[in-house]
């Protein structure tokens, strides 16, 4: 019973990260766009696949996903202790960090070498939550970027987390920054 839900929520996934890339792209960069998603949700299946039953850790996402990119900037910040989540949290954390580090290459602080680039987690300030911060700060972002925060990341961020691991997102950009905060139960809903 419960690898069928898993394997519902994943098809789920894969429909909304299909249905969310934009066909208004020219054909490769659809196909790019749409492949680096799979990827990433690919990815992280072949970690739960490894560890089945098992939480896993945020920190070995993250480092796959900047493995995965080539993201080695000297102004990176991040955290030293562990942050073990549930696997169905992994998954949507998987994509997550694979759109936010997709931006911040492109947008962001990985554009850059002047770019800063935090990431930050913890327990949350209400007991049985859990917090996570990602902040970039960069040289200014030309007036017809700023509208980038309509993209499929940023909408999967708002929208689709919440429902999904009953999570508080709020996304923040400005011309210099961008900073994304993610507050989650440490075991939500569906587990």
């Amino acid at each position: 019973m419960e690898q069928r839900r898993q394997v519902r929520r994943l098809l789920t996934l894969v429909r909304a990260v299909v249905r969310g890339t934009s066909v208004a792209l020219a054909a490769e960069d659809y196909v790019a766009q749409l492949s680096g998603r799979l990827d990433a949700i690919a990815r992280v299946q072949e970690l739960l696949m490894r560890r089945p039953g098992a939480d896993v850790d945020l920190m070995e996402i993250l480092e796959d996903e900047f493995l995965t990119q080539r993201v080695s900037s000297p102004h990176v910040a991040l955290p030293v202790c562990p942050l073990m989540v549930e696997r169905r949290v992994a998954l949507l954390f998987a994509l997550a960090l694979h759109e936010l580090t997709t931006n911040a290459i492109q947008y962001g602080a990985l554009r850059t070498p002047q770019g800063v680039l935090a990431v930050q987690w913890g327990l949350g300030p209400t007991a049985g939550w859990m917090s996570f911060e990602w902040h970039e700060e960069f040289s200014a972002l030309p007036a017809e970027e700023m509208h980038r925060d309509s993209g499929f990341g940023f909408k999967f961020i708002r929208d689709i987390l919440p429902g999904e691991i009953a999570a508080n997102t709020s996304i923040s950009l400005q011309r210099r920054s961008l900073t994304c905060q993610i507050a989650f139960r440490a075991s939500g809903p569906g587990h």
